[in-house]
């Protein structure tokens, strides 16, 4: 008999604020139009007790929910374009676009807040467990570009063990 399994990572933790919203570490571009990554997870389960319950032997994964909660704005300019996009894929493998390149023209100054979610596309560079999980964004004027994710972020998986 195998059994499936369901977790959920979410992506933001720390110490609860007064409001009660927590973000990721703000991140900032340097180079304009170059890829830099707002928060990355690796997805692998090591809990002290889990070789109680599973090997651990690949597992191959049955569907993958995310939502992401994206914060974007730009630092001083009032012409900054800014765009993301989140990346999963097998542990140290090739990584697979989770959605197209999102882009914000002349973004502010302001935090935007931005919700993204759906179903990952299971595929050959990205189908088991252990796996990486990234947002990465860009801006196109150098320096200017910022991001956090929100605590409302998440990634469900569910997964069993590979034959």
């Amino acid at each position: 008999m195998e059994f499936g399994h369901d977790y959920t990572m979410r992506l933001v933790e720390g110490l609860l604020t007064t409001d009660g919203v927590q973000y990721s570490t703000e991140v900032e571009t340097t180079t304009a139009d170059t890829d830099v990554v707002a928060f990355s997870y690796t997805f692998d389960l090591g809990f002290d007790h889990f070789g109680q319950f599973m090997s651990r032997q690949t597992r191959k994964i049955l569907n993958c929910y995310f939502e992401i909660h994206t914060m974007l704005k730009a630092e001083s300019s009032g012409t900054a374009d800014v765009k993301f996009k989140a990346q999963a894929r097998n542990k140290d493998g090739t990584w697979v676009d989770l959605f197209d390149w999102v882009t914000y023209a002349n973004i502010g100054i302001v935090y935007l807040e931005k919700t993204y979610k759906g179903w990952a596309d299971i595929q050959a560079n990205f189908q088991q467990v252990p796996f990486d999980f990234r947002v990465i964004f860009q801006c196109n004027e150098a320096n200017e570009g910022r991001a956090q994710l929100k605590n409302t972020s998440y990634f469900r998986c569910i997964f069993m063990e590979a034959e």
